[in-house]
């Protein structure tokens, strides 16, 4: 086997393996290094493959070498790059050397990610997604850090009850990224004229999509 039919050996190897995501940042589960890496590092041991990441002049590189076939010169047989900057990472109450550390570990993990092909929900796509609804109705939005009501007002009151039941059943996520764009510490932080606003322009942007796509499968 050449180098990309091992790659591509060690992907369906991996569809084979329970990835769990129990690990839990910016209110979205992911899987993290410490779960992925061992498998990895198993499949492509078993297929002669060596990966090495490391992080020259800013940029994440991983080296893949073929050690059943190792060139002459021991250049790599592939090499997958991504840019990373650690003054880009955000940790609350963290020193710039633990930046730098969140920022190495999140990079390898991205790099096993994008070259075995292993797949989850983007929540940074989410966010963006958030943000660009946000720029584009700024002016209709109420203030989400207004909060009005009591927590006893809120627990007791069907209304936000039956709306919040509506955003765990038709939008599953917002809540949690919502909570994470606007910097809250829960939901609770948001009043309830709020929500309902927010759920009702989020559903006429869901609903029109979801119909389209029933009327394609009559």
């Amino acid at each position: 086997m050449n180098v990309f039919e091992k790659i591509n050996a060690v992907r369906m190897a991996i569809l084979n393996e329970t990835l769990t995501k129990d690990k839990k940042a910016f209110n979205y589960n992911y899987i993290d290094l410490p779960q992925i890496e061992p498998i990895i590092t198993k499949e492509c041991n078993s297929v002669r493959l060596l990966t090495l990441v490391d992080f020259p002049q800013g940029v994440a590189t991983m080296r893949i070498f073929d050690m059943e076939k190792p060139k002459e010169d021991g250049s790599p047989d592939l090499i997958v790059t991504a840019p990373c900057d650690y003054t880009l990472v955000e940790i609350k109450g963290s020193q710039p050397i633990q930046k730098v550390g969140g920022m190495l570990t999140y990079m390898r993990r991205y790099l096993y990610m994008q070259v075995f092909a292993i797949s989850e929900h983007d929540a940074v796509e989410g966010i963006g997604n958030l943000s660009q609804e946000t720029a584009n109705n700024k002016s209709e939005t109420p203030k989400a850090e207004k909060k009005t009501e009591s927590k006893t007002e809120q627990e007791t009151d069907p209304k936000r009850k039956k709306l919040l039941e509506d955003f765990e059943k038709n939008l599953p996520d917002y809540l949690s990224q919502l909570v994470a764009y606007r910097k809250v510490n829960s939901v609770d932080d948001f009043d309830t004229d709020y929500l309902e606003g927010v759920y009702k322009k989020k559903m006429a942007t869901v609903k029109p999509a979801q119909e389209k796509t029933d009327a394609d499968n009559l």
